[in-house]
C-alpha cells in the first residue's frame, strides 16, 4: 500500500520540479546559451587560432593565450577580448557565486520566428588566469570533462518535444560525439567551431 502514495509523490515532485525549471530558465532572446552572438570584446573565437595549437590546448586542457595565435594582430585581438572576458566572469563569481567562463564547442541553429536561435552545443568550463600583473597575457585552463548546453536540452524538450533524455543522461565527456545525435534532429544544424565566453 505504501506504494501507491510513494509513486504519487514522485510523481508530483516531479512535476514541481519540472514547473520550477521552466520557471527559472529564460528561453527568450536575451539568453546567450541560446543566441549567442560574437561581441565585439566579450567573447573570442577561436577559428582563426594555430591549428596545432589549438588541439593541443583542447588535448591537455591548458595553454598559455600569446601561443594560440601567430598573427600580431590576431593575438593583440585576442589579449582585449580576453581581458574583457577575464573582469565578467571574475565579477559575476565574485558578487554572485555564478561560474561564467566556458569554451563553446558547435553552434545549433534552428528556424524560429523574429529570432536568430544559435546556441553553444558542448561547454567546457574554462579558468582565466592572468600571468602577470598588467594582464597582457592569460593561462587558459580547461575542465576535464564537457557537458551538452543545459539550456538547449531544456528548449529542444520543452518547446520541439524532442527527446533529450540520453544526452542529458549522458556522462560528460571530452569528445564531441554526442553532436552527431543532436544534427540528427529535424530543424537543428550543428557546427563545430570552438569559441570561449
Amino acid at each position: 500500500m505504501t506504494e501507491q502514495p510513494d509513486s504519487r509523490r514522485a510523481e508530483l515532485i516531479a512535476a514541481a520540479q519540472a514547473r520550477w525549471v521552466d520557471a527559472l530558465t529564460d528561453l527568450g532572446g536575451r539568453n546567450t546559451l541560446l543566441y549567442y552572438k560574437d561581441r565585439r570584446a566579450g567573447t573570442l573565437d577561436l577559428a582563426a587560432a594555430d591549428p596545432e595549437m589549438l588541439e593541443r590546448f583542447t588535448g591537455t586542457g591548458s595553454i598559455r593565450l600569446t601561443r594560440l595565435f601567430r598573427d600580431a594582430d590576431a593575438r593583440a585581438d585576442a589579449i582585449r577580448r580576453v581581458q574583457t572576458i577575464h573582469r565578467k566572469a571574475r565579477e559575476l563569481l565574485e558578487e554572485r557565486g555564478i561560474r561564467a567562463g566556458y569554451l563553446a564547442t558547435g553552434i545549433a541553429h534552428w528556424d524560429e520566428l523574429f529570432l536568430e536561435p544559435a546556441a553553444p552545443v558542448l561547454l567546457r568550463g574554462l579558468t582565466i588566469t592572468p600571468t602577470r600583473a598588467r594582464h597582457d597575457d592569460f593561462e587558459l585552463t580547461l575542465d576535464d570533462d564537457s557537458e551538452v548546453n543545459p539550456v538547449l536540452l531544456h528548449k529542444l524538450s520543452s518547446v520541439f518535444g524532442a527527446a533529450t533524455d540520453l544526452l542529458a543522461e549522458a556522462p560528460p565527456t571530452r569528445s564531441p560525439r554526442c553532436c552527431g545525435r543532436l544534427r540528427r534532429r529535424p530543424r537543428c544544424r550543428a557546427s563545430r567551431s570552438p569559441a570561449a565566453r
